[in-house]
């Protein structure tokens, strides 16, 4: 069978099939078995046929070619899933099984890290790693914890009613290149259900959650960007002359260049800290490809 949408195909079938469980016509759990065996067979012949990974090529080429061409200053990064990736849970793809989803690009129609996620797992790493140059042997400060949001927010942006755009713009991450599959289940399974406030194993009925991820061996690629054409030297700029204050903080971070501090704080949190769903499970462990 050939589609010309995934998203498209599942969330019609999927919707025609939940129908057909509220008449009666069908049972959620034979339903739920056959998008298993979707997901796991012929999604990922779908999106071979489809030309997905090479359409993300394509795309990220066109994005970098109308920075090129507008004179913006941008950096990007590629790195590899470590292992599964589950991102956006409330995503539109496979939430029609248990209420767990993925991020689904529509347009593009193809998985993918939204630039909202990337942002705000940078924006927590670099208030750590400027922390880190700030606190000394006081860990408890909590001035100089305000102290480090506050120069974050110089390079992010800040809200409220003074509040200013961020130095940065981040772009969706596309999966590019893959090992094996590039869409995976996990498998969550409650192994007891209470009855009466008892708990007993021969009481057990297990129902299994399934929840789409990404697997091992996904490449991905993205771009991070100048907001501006008028700054095009911007990555190569110490922090110190961005904003004096981080010379005034602390000489060493003044000293550092915006884009060294961009490239390590990426590494970072995607190397150490994962991103999505389950970190404390591993997933979401991506590193570099060089």
């Amino acid at each position: 069978m050939y589609v010309k949408s995934i998203i498209e195909d599942y969330v019609y079938t999927s919707l025609n099939k939940l129908r057909e469980i509220e008449t009666g016509e069908l049972d959620k759990e034979k339903y739920k078995q056959n998008i298993k065996k979707y997901i796991l067979g012929d999604l990922n012949e779908y999106i071979d046929e489809l030309g997905i990974l090479e359409r993300n090529k394509e795309y990220i080429m066109l994005i970098k070619n109308k920075l090129d061409s507008s004179g913006i200053a941008y950096r990007e990064y590629k790195f590899e899933t470590q292992h599964r990736l589950s991102i956006d849970t409330s995503g539109e793809f496979g939430w029609l099984i248990d209420e767990v989803g993925l991020a689904w690009d529509p347009i593009m129609d193809t998985p993918y890290i939204p630039s909202s996620s990337i942002k705000g797992l940078f924006r927590a790493t670099l208030t750590w790693k400027i922390l880190e140059h700030l606190l000394g042997d006081d860990k408890n400060a909590e001035s100089i914890r305000k102290d480090a949001v506050q120069k974050a927010d110089i390079i992010l942006g800040g809200g409220g009613s003074n509040g200013f755009i961020s130095n940065l713009a981040f772009f969706d991450a596309y999966p590019i290149d893959k090992k094996d599959n590039l869409i995976g289940l996990d498998v969550l399974t409650p192994m007891y259900s209470i009855t009466k406030g008892t708990i007993g194993e021969h009481e057990a009925n297990p129902t299994p959650i399934f929840i789409p991820v990404v697997e091992k061996g996904v490449t991905f690629h993205f771009i991070i960007a100048s907001i501006s054409r008028k700054n095009s030297e911007i990555f190569e700029t110490k922090l110190g002359e961005i904003n004096e204050e981080f010379s005034t903080a602390n000489k060493e971070l003044g000293d550092m260049k915006l884009g060294d501090l961009v490239g390590e704080t990426i590494k970072e949190m995607l190397e150490v800290w994962g991103i999505g769903g389950k970190t404390s499970y591993n997933y979401g462990i991506l590193r570099e490809v060089i």
